[in-house]
């Protein structure tokens, strides 16, 4: 990945690190004449793991201002499989997408499936169900689904289109549409 973002002229920001899977990231841009910026917690340089190669190292205070760098800096969004960190970071860039508070590209690049279990999440019909309550009448669900389920779950389709219509009617009813 590091290496094809290189050849696409694209800069690389990440979190400054020069280990994991990003630190090897890092590493193949920067083999293939990229340019990478990162944006670190002082406590990470104190611990002596970030990356000394990159053209760019902002350094920040808390976790709060090291998301705030990389949003700032991004323009598009991409998630490898990882830790808690990273779950925490993906549901602030995809809350922050559903708000409308950026329109950018988001990837999950699941190797051996990681995500899939995540993704099954996101489409289950209760998520779904809320999704369009909260979002109103012909929301996409994930993967642009309008309900949002997997088409083998037709059961749980069916249950959650009661679901949301149920919602939807409530939502009327308190807003007086009925």
């Amino acid at each position: 990945m590091g290496d094809a973002i290189a050849r696409r002229g694209h800069v690389l920001v990440y979190g400054g690190g020069r280990t994991g899977l990003m630190g090897s990231v890092a590493d193949a841009a920067l083999a293939a004449g990229g340019v990478v910026h990162g944006v670190i917690l002082r406590e990470f340089i104190e611990q002596d793991v970030h990356h000394t190669g990159i053209a760019e190292l902002h350094l920040v205070e808390d976790m709060r201002s090291r998301k705030a760098g990389l949003d700032h800096r991004a323009d598009s969004f991409v998630a490898l499989p990882g830790g808690l960190g990273t779950l925490e970071e993906l549901a602030e860039i995809l809350s922050f997408r559903k708000l409308g508070h950026h329109h950018r590209n988001m990837v999950l690049l699941s190797s051996e499936r990681y995500f899939d279990p995540l993704v099954a999440l996101f489409e289950h019909p209760t998520i779904s169900s809320l999704a369009t309550y909260l979002e109103g009448p012909g929301a996409q669900g994930p993967g642009g689904r309008a309900d949002g389920a997997r088409p083998a779950a037709a059961e749980s389709t069916r249950r959650g289109q009661r679901r949301r219509e149920a919602m939807e009617g409530r939502r009327r009813r308190r807003a007086g549409e009925e």
